[in-house]
């Protein structure tokens, strides 16, 4: 009983810290960046990727994804920006431009991102924004971000083809193995998305958090996105958004899904912040000083110099 009143306590922080910070602004805007640069960030990712495995066939992968979780008119949306943007005749020069565009748009999700976790966070951001070093940091950190998500896509790639080679062979003769094996996908499927959101929340803010916090953090974001993920493919898919939207409608049902995407995740790391607050170790700037908002100070250290980011 004493644990549900803890999580109760957590839940209940958090959605106070959650108003406080205006989160909902904060996914707004990251789903607003994010959609236009949703076409960047799948070209980086699978040409990462390719490096390994089919270009072709890990696109064709996170399209029939996209098409699962938002409906076929998203997933064709997608591949046209994909296409438009990858079927090119131009000359070495503007090719050259071109990537380098898309690789400043696919970064440009995670640096707003960062800002986001950063401002949750309760870090002071002002001494890393400066100057061509903390720049390149940043865009390197970022840069980082897409090979941990690329390298976990290729792992939950590899253990789906896995579990499906093995349920093709099982099944047959064990019929009751079916529910076994997708219940392993469903708990690996959880086990890479709580790994990701653990990287996302150790590397991407400018501040020191430690793995422990981050695991308990991830593991409750990659939860509340799971539950999310399903209901919003029920109302995405089912409801009538497309339709009153017209010819506008699959994009729209884009930034929607990214936007409540968004949130879930935000939510997730506002709940990280809470939880180390409470229950873990301080939450630092990476250089050692307060921020403006002061930053979380851990419960076991003097009342003197206790702080609430907030």
């Amino acid at each position: 009983m004493s644990t549900l009143t803890t999580l109760y306590d957590l839940l209940k922080e958090t959605i106070r810290e959650w108003q406080t910070d205006n989160v909902s602004l904060l996914a707004a805007a990251l789903a607003y960046y994010t959609a236009f640069a949703l076409a960047p960030l799948i070209i980086v990712i699978v040409a990462v990727l390719g490096i390994f495995l089919n270009q072709s066939d890990i696109q064709a992968q996170i399209i029939d994804e996209i098409s699962t979780s938002i409906g076929s008119g998203a997933a064709d949306v997608a591949q046209d920006l994909i296409n438009n943007l990858t079927n090119t005749d131009e000359g070495l020069i503007s090719t050259v431009i071109s990537v380098v565009l898309l690789l400043i748009g696919a970064l440009g999700v995670f640096n707003h991102f960062q800002s986001a976790l950063d401002q949750i966070w309760g870090v002071d951001t002002s001494e890393h924004s400066t100057g061509i070093k903390g720049f390149m940091k940043d865009k390197l950190i970022s840069f980082g971000m897409i090979l941990v998500i690329g390298f976990l896509l290729m792992v939950s790639l590899a253990l789906s083809t896995a579990v499906s080679v093995v349920d093709r062979y099982v099944l047959d003769l064990l019929p009751a193995t079916g529910v076994i094996l997708r219940t392993l996908n469903e708990l690996l499927a959880f086990l890479v998305t709580s790994a990701l959101f653990m990287a996302i929340f150790k590397i991407l803010p400018h501040a020191r958090i430690t793995w422990r916090d981050v695991a308990v953090g991830g593991a409750m974001t990659a939860f509340l996105f799971t539950i999310g993920r399903f209901a919003l493919s029920e109302y995405l898919t089912k409801g009538a958004v497309a339709s009153t939207y017209g010819a506008a409608g699959a994009f729209v049902i884009i930034l929607l899904w990214v936007y409540y995407s968004a949130q879930i995740v935000l939510f997730g790391a506002e709940f990280t912040q809470v939880y180390a607050h409470n229950h873990g170790k301080a939450i630092e700037p990476v250089d050692g000083k307060s921020s403006s908002q002061t930053v979380n100070v851990s419960p076991e250290q003097p009342t003197s110099q206790q702080t609430n980011p907030h």
